[in-house]
């Protein structure tokens, strides 16, 4: 599939891309700069952050909007991915989306993560290598509390670097490294990483990739638990403002307006996005619509039944809810 991409055909290496894409600005981490769990960025041109790759810096091109900003049929998504609820959301009706260029010197890395910065948390992603060859460490949902340095606090930090980990601070590690795998991914080939797999990859070359993260009916219901475990921890975040707030209207309308702000959705988007499926339901790489449905429905059911008072007091929730039930 990749080798029949444009893509593949005209970014040969770094250097193509700085021949095509040079004046573009793009979010550049620095990976010999760790900032808390992520790595310091800086907003720089493709062509100076290439120079400077090719001139030996650690830096990685990340989160590039590149098929939004050129709207240019550089690639195709796969069949097997089509049913993507997110992007088909988005690009309907937002200028955002979540289709993505990486572009990283050899030995430039991501550090261990789930895909849920700035888009709901257990989202599926999928990962095209363009050129080079990458090493991905993946751990099952079932050894994320081994990965924390507090195994039995879910808010506990998470190891930064599994090739790096101190096994003193975090003592579990090992019950969650046996159960990982390690996968070497060459030009050409295509990855899939589940809803709630922690993940790190590192470039063993200079690399180039394009990626999506997506999701659908099949990780809806876990999407929505953890939106809920969001929510509570922006809600009990502000908690003490509560009480000087005139009403409930008020109080939701605050939470939700930082929970859009910490994870880049809130209870609106997310139905939103529900809404624009179940009018596209009809289309050939989507399950039977009765299926679809069926778990749209469902999940529509458990927030009215969890959050009445929330849609009782906002007319555009309310109205969405309406529209699923």
């Amino acid at each position: 599939l990749v080798k029949q991409w444009p893509a593949y055909t005209n970014w040969r290496s770094l250097d193509s891309l700085k021949a095509i894409y040079g004046d573009q600005i793009v979010s550049v981490a620095l990976c010999d700069i760790r900032d808390f769990s992520d790595q310091k960025r800086e907003d720089m041109r493709v062509d100076d952050a290439i120079t400077r790759m090719l001139d030996g810096e650690r830096l990685y091109i990340k989160d590039w909007h590149l098929a939004l900003r050129t709207q240019s049929d550089f690639y195709n998504t796969p069949a097997i991915f089509f049913d993507d609820w997110m992007n088909d959301y988005y690009l309907r009706h937002t200028d955002d989306d979540f289709r993505f260029v990486y572009a990283g010197s050899a030995s430039t890395f991501t550090g261990l993560h789930r895909d849920s910065d700035n888009i709901i948390d257990r989202s599926y992603s999928w990962s095209a290598n363009i050129v080079g060859k990458k090493r991905w460490v993946l751990f099952p949902p079932h050894t994320e509390r081994y990965l924390r340095k507090e195994p039995d606090n879910p808010a506990s930090e998470i190891v930064y670097d599994v090739s790096h980990v101190d096994r003193k601070t975090f003592k579990d590690f090992d019950k969650a490294e046996k159960d990982s795998i390690v996968i070497i991914q060459e030009a050409g080939q295509i990855i899939f990483i589940p809803s709630g797999w922690y993940h790190q990859v590192e470039n063993i070359d200079n690399c180039i990739s394009i990626n999506h993260n997506w999701s659908n009916s099949n990780c809806l219901l876990d999407m929505y638990s953890s939106m809920k475990e969001e929510y509570l921890a922006v809600e009990s975040s502000v908690m003490d403002i509560k009480d000087i707030l005139p009403n409930k209207g008020e109080w939701y309308e605050v939470v939700n307006d930082l929970f859009a702000k910490s994870s880049g959705w809130n209870w609106i988007t997310f139905f939103a996005m529900l809404t624009t499926a179940l009018e596209n339901t009809d289309q050939d790489h989507r399950p039977d619509k009765k299926i679809t449905e069926r778990k749209i429905k469902l999940v529509a059911a458990y927030f009215l039944e969890e959050y009445k008072d929330m849609i009782d007091s906002d007319d555009r929730l309310c109205n969405k809810i309406n529209q699923l039930s």
